[in-house]
């Protein structure tokens, strides 16, 4: 089952985002397969305000963890 999960900055986060952003790919990708789609919401400014990551997994709690 695919499983969209909405994930919302904190104000004022931009350059924590920034600063954990490779990370945060690296962990993406390590999802493989499971890992249907990716990416941020933007402000009306462009800079991004949360993001979009879309699972593939058995359960909610699976996709979640």
């Amino acid at each position: 089952m695919l499983f969209a999960l909405i994930c919302t900055d904190k104000p004022g986060s931009l350059d924590l985002r920034l600063s954990v952003r490779p990370d945060h790919l690296k962990y993406l990708e390590g999802l493989g397969a499971a890992l249907k789609a990716a990416g941020p919401f933007t402000g009306d400014d462009g800079q991004p305000v949360g993001s979009l990551v879309i699972v593939e997994a058995e359960t909610r709690a699976a996709a979640e963890a």
